[in-house]
């Protein structure tokens, strides 16, 4: 990633795999537009994905555990909050339980749909 900056034809790269995972997730998600709390639908899933990114690329580039944001907090820990702040985001109301809705996690959907997991 952090080459990406660099290096033009890899940015290149990184920014179609960036659209493809964005438009995989919002044909998934928009199954589900009943449940997204959110005037636009569309676009709330956009915002939602660009928050997992942000949050997933300074993980893995900028925050390594020698680093002091890291603050000790394991990986499955962020993403787990990640997941949870990201539902609620999207129903428009509080954080949900996995049990609760269509939006909970079902792996195997989001696995044949091609959405990267959290």
């Amino acid at each position: 990633m952090m080459r990406s900056v660099f290096d033009p034809v890899l940015r290149a790269k990184g920014e179609q795999v960036n659209v493809d995972r964005r438009r995989a997730l919002t044909a998934f998600l928009m199954h589900h537009r009943d449940e997204i709390g959110h005037a636009d639908p569309e676009r709330a899933i956009g915002e939602a994905y660009a928050m997992y990114s942000t949050v997933l690329r300074g993980r893995l580039v900028y925050f390594d555990s020698a680093s002091e944001a890291h603050s000790g907090v394991t990986d499955q820990s962020i993403f787990s909050l990640l997941k949870t702040t990201l539902g609620s985001y999207l129903s428009g109301g509080a954080p949900r339980r996995p049990s609760q809705g269509a939006l909970a996690s079902r792996p195997s959907d989001a696995a044949q749909a091609g959405v990267p997991s959290l």
